[in-house]
Formats: structure tokens, C-alpha cells, sequence
């Protein structure tokens, strides 16, 4: 389904182990999203806090991101 201006489509969830601290795994999500004409970009989440709610707010501080870098114009 094409989203819509307040939707995204989940293009892929995967898990990953990291150590931030020697001996201490932690399994993280990376789930990389789009939105319209927007490259596809990614999030990083705790699998203990991943969830929808979590979810979603990551991806809507991901693109208020995104949408403070604006493109730089030349003009030739």
C-alpha cells in the first residue's frame, strides 16, 4: 500500500547483536523506513524498547531531522 502523508512503509526490521560494554551484549532493531520521494532511512532501537509506540516516535525525530538539512543550491 503507498503511504500517505502520515504514513511510512517498513522496508526491513533487523536484529543485531552490539557490545557497548565489553560483556554485555545488547540485541538492537534497525528498521529502515521511507516516506514518499525520501531515500530510505534508518532508526536504531533497544529490542527492549522496540514497539510500535517506540516505533513511530523514533521515525517522526528521524524526519524532523532530515527535514532541518536542507540542500545546499549552486548556481553555475
Amino acid at each position: 500500500m503507498p503511504d500517505t502523508p502520515d504514513q511510512v512503509t517498513i522496508i526491513n526490521e533487523y536484529r543485531y547483536t552490539t557490545y557497548p560494554a565489553p560483556g554485555r551484549p545488547v540485541v538492537m532493531v534497525a528498521a529502515t523506513y521511507q516516506k514518499g520521494m525520501l531515500p530510505p532511512r534508518t532508526v536504531y532501537i533497544p529490542e527492549t524498547e522496540f514497539n510500535d509506540n517506540t516505533l513511530r516516535e523514533a521515525i517522526k525525530a528521524d524526519l524532523e531531522q532530515a527535514a532541518s538539512q536542507a540542500p545546499k543550491y549552486l548556481k553555475l
